[in-house]
C-alpha cells in the first residue's frame, strides 16, 4: 500500500465514508470514468492537496525539526553544525510533522 493510499483510507474514515465500499461514477457525468472503484480513491486529489501544503515547513516546524537532530560543538572553534546519522532525517520529519500535530490539537482547546 502507497503512503497516498494510506492516507487517503485514513482521510475516507475520517469523513465517516467506507475506504473499501464501491464507488461509481456513471458516464453520463464523466464520460472518461464510467467505472466502479473503492471509495478512497476518491480521496487522493486532497490527500495531495494535503500534502503539499506541508510541504514548505512553518518556522516552528523547522526549528522542532533542528531540536530533533544530533549536534555537535568538538571542534576548535566550538561552532555548531550537524552530523547526519542513519535516521537523523527520519527523526526530524516526525518532530516537524508531531509539532503540527500538537499545534493543532492545542487550538482545539
Amino acid at each position: 500500500m502507497t503512503r497516498l493510499e494510506q492516507l487517503a483510507r485514513a482521510m475516507c474514515r475520517a469523513c465517516g465514508d467506507d475506504p473499501d465500499a464501491i464507488g461509481y461514477v456513471p458516464h453520463s457525468l464523466y464520460p472518461v470514468m464510467d467505472h466502479a472503484f473503492p471509495r478512497w480513491q476518491s480521496y487522493t486529489g486532497a490527500v495531495e492537496r494535503f500534502i503539499s501544503a506541508l510541504r514548505e515547513p512553518t518556522d516552528d516546524m523547522i526549528q522542532a525539526g533542528d531540536d530533533a537532530m544530533d549536534w555537535d560543538s568538538s571542534d576548535v572553534n566550538c561552532s555548531y553544525y550537524v552530523h547526519y546519522r542513519d535516521g537523523d532525517a527520519a527523526k526530524s520529519w516526525r518532530a516537524m510533522i508531531d509539532y503540527v500535530l500538537k499545534e493543532a490539537e492545542e487550538s482545539k482547546l
